[in-house]
Parts: C-alpha cells; structure tokens; sequence
C-alpha cells in the first residue's frame, strides 16, 4: 500500500497479495465465500476512501520514522491508489479488476519465491 514491500521494491509486486491457497480456502473464483471477499475488500476500499484526507494525515505523521516503506513520494503514491477523482462506481470496479489480476497471480508466485530465497520466508 505505501512506497516499498518486504525485501524491497521489486517492481512487479502483485498490488494485493492474494494466492492460490487464499483462494482454495474459499473454494474458487465462484464461491459464494470468495464472491463474498470481494465484496468486502470492495467495501473496505470504498470506506477507505471516504476518510483518505484523515487517513494519508495519519501516513505522513511517520514519514520521519525512516522505515523503507515510507519513502520519495509515499503520499503522492498512496493518494493515487485510492482515487480520488473517480466515482464510486468507479473506484468500485478499480478494486474489482485489482482482486481479479491479482487471483492466481503469476507475479505473487514469484514475490513469494524471491522472499523465501533472499529471506527464507515460507510461502
């Protein structure tokens, strides 16, 4: 969500990570427990939203805190995430398509590889 991930930015992190064994736990793509995850990462998101000016405040009180993920342009980057000039209908099929590209990722598959062999992280 901010500026950088575990192990450093890679630049091909999955926005979400949401992995095939996440998924199996819910069944697959069309049960009702994934379809129902859906919509509360939806949900959560659109909340999110609502309070962004309250929540990027809170952010950038530790910027100064010099943990890696806070860094360059985190506010800038995080602001652009949540949308802030698109509908809510829109920002609602954004969230939809990132749940979407990232189910079954190839891209979270090779972040999690990556992890365990630079960081012995299990995945």
């Amino acid at each position: 969500m901010f500026e950088s991930s575990p192990g450093g930015n890679m630049r091909f992190e999955p926005d979400i990570k949401l992995t095939a064994e996440m998924i199996l736990i819910m069944g697959d793509l069309t049960a009702p427990a994934f379809l129902w995850f859906k919509e509360l990462c939806i949900r959560g998101y659109l909340a999110l939203r609502r309070y962004r000016a309250h929540f990027i405040t809170l952010v950038a009180l530790m910027l100064d805190t010099e943990l890696p993920c806070f860094r360059g342009h985190t506010l800038e980057q995080l602001n652009a995430r949540l949308k802030p000039d698109a509908s809510e209908a829109e920002a609602a099929r954004y969230m939809h398509e990132v749940i979407n590209r990232c189910a079954h990722s190839l891209r979270t598959r090779i972040y999690d590889y990556i992890q365990f062999q630079q960081n012995k992280i299990p995945y």
